[in-house]
């Protein structure tokens, strides 16, 4: 929200669990949402963006890049709703010329800035471990220039 990437948010602190994050959206958006992209890396996130999808939806998963395990869902959803599920393990390098091609437009947009931490190199381990528990949306590192 604070950067302009979408029109509503469930907050997760406020609603911590799946039932009450569904019910809210509900509220908010009916039948479910056209469009559910799965980016957590969390597996039970996977069946949470399946139940938060309208029918005919797609449903993207993204995050699931690193394996953290099995989650169950229930295919039934998946067919009752008539649902399009992909799934991508990262980029071609076509999205990479698409993606860099955008970047002067999302600056434009959105605060990018806002949501990025910058680390010199040599704290490489502490932007890891501020990424891994949370304390930063996005961490980049900065090599340093020559004495």
């Amino acid at each position: 929200m604070k950067i302009g990437a979408a029109d509503i948010a469930i907050d997760m602190d406020t609603y911590p669990t799946a039932e009450a994050r569904l019910a809210a959206f509900h509220e908010i958006a009916g039948q479910g949402a056209d469009v559910v992209i799965e980016c957590a890396g969390i597996p039970s996130a996977v069946a949470e963006s399946i139940d938060l999808a309208r029918p005919n939806a797609q449903v993207l998963v993204l995050g699931q890049y690193t394996d953290h395990g099995p989650t169950p869902i229930n295919p039934h959803l998946i067919t009752k709703k008539q649902l399009k599920v992909f799934g991508s393990w990262g980029f071609s390098p076509a999205h990479y010329v698409k993606y860099v091609k955008s970047l002067p437009q999302l600056v434009k947009n959105h605060d990018l800035a806002s949501i990025l931490s910058v680390y010199d190199l040599e704290n490489v381990n502490e932007a890891l471990a501020d990424v891994a528990s949370g304390a930063v949306t996005k961490a980049a590192l900065r090599p340093q220039t020559g004495n």
